[in-house]
């Protein structure tokens, strides 16, 4: 059984390369941002999470986050509705040193 759900944005979402046909919008809320690196997170896991996964893991007041990065470009979604990040967001990601938390030196 599906769980898929009649949401705006995210049915076709990936047709039509919408994150692609946007100017990407830097600047992001702080609960974006956290979205953001959640979803980085779960990849750099070996996860694929979709919008149902999400709202399954954080609640269903993430859906409208979602659909404001979607359209910011900072998430891409695909047909199977599997998220991930942005080009130019993965950038912004990696550039983070901060994100994981403080790294050992050698």
């Amino acid at each position: 059984m599906s769980r898929r759900r009649g949401r705006p944005g995210f049915e076709g979402a990936a047709d039509q390369g919408r994150a692609y046909l946007r100017t990407m919008n830097f600047n992001i809320t702080t609960e974006e941002e956290a979205v953001v690196f959640h979803v980085a997170a779960a990849l750099r896991a070996g996860r694929s999470p979709t919008d149902d996964d999400l709202a399954e893991e954080l609640g269903e007041e993430v859906r409208p986050v979602l659909q404001s990065l979607l359209d910011k470009g900072w998430l891409v979604v695909n047909e199977e509705r599997e998220l991930s990040l942005s080009v130019i967001a993965r950038a912004a990601v990696s550039s983070r040193r901060d994100v994981e938390g403080p790294r050992s030196n050698p």
